[in-house]
């Protein structure tokens, strides 16, 4: 069986929401520096002015920061690639984890207002091959795979099907 690629999606209404609370968040900051600016006398200023623009830039940042990860996410998603026996995550264009098809004990879709992805339970080891990364776990699962969508989770249980993996079996159905 020639490997099967499946890739995160980011839809536009999430990005958008992402710019739009980054935005307000942003604001939030620029608001602080311009008031602080404005009304605060010079005296007060030099001893509060170092920690209120600080602040100011953190609040400008964390507002930023999770539009740029949406943004560079769709210029080059992540991929999840099944063979006949393994399945390989690419974060950034690097293989960085792997396990044996066989490992995995239960697959869930995820779809949060606010975060999504495939849940996966692994019974067995799992091979990391990025030492930065750290593989997400959530609600009782080994993994978790962000940005993946409910046709990305069909897509992999098919791909497992397809390599001869039934979940089903698995799972005791």
């Amino acid at each position: 069986m020639d490997p099967v690629r499946i890739h995160t999606y980011v839809g536009e209404e999430r990005v958008r929401t992402a710019l739009v609370r980054g935005s307000v968040i942003g604001g939030l900051g620029i608001s602080l520096l311009l008031s602080a600016a404005v009304e605060i006398p010079l005296g007060r200023l030099q001893v509060m002015g170092i920690p209120i623009f600080l602040f100011g830039l953190v609040l400008i940042g964390f507002g930023l920061i999770p539009y740029q990860q949406l943004k560079k996410l769709r210029q080059k998603p992540d991929v999840l690639e099944v063979t006949d026996e393994e399945l390989h995550y690419f974060r950034g264009g690097k293989r960085t984890l792997t396990l044996p098809l066989k490992a995995i004990t239960h697959l869930e879709d995820v779809d949060l207002k606010n975060d999504y992805g495939i849940l996966v339970y692994v019974r067995g080891k799992v091979t990391v091959h990025d030492r930065k990364y750290k593989p997400h776990s959530r609600g009782g699962a080994n993994l978790f795979f962000p940005a993946f969508n409910r046709a990305s989770y069909l897509h992999l249980r098919e791909a497992m099907a397809l390599a001869g993996y039934s979940m089903a079996a698995q799972e005791g159905r």
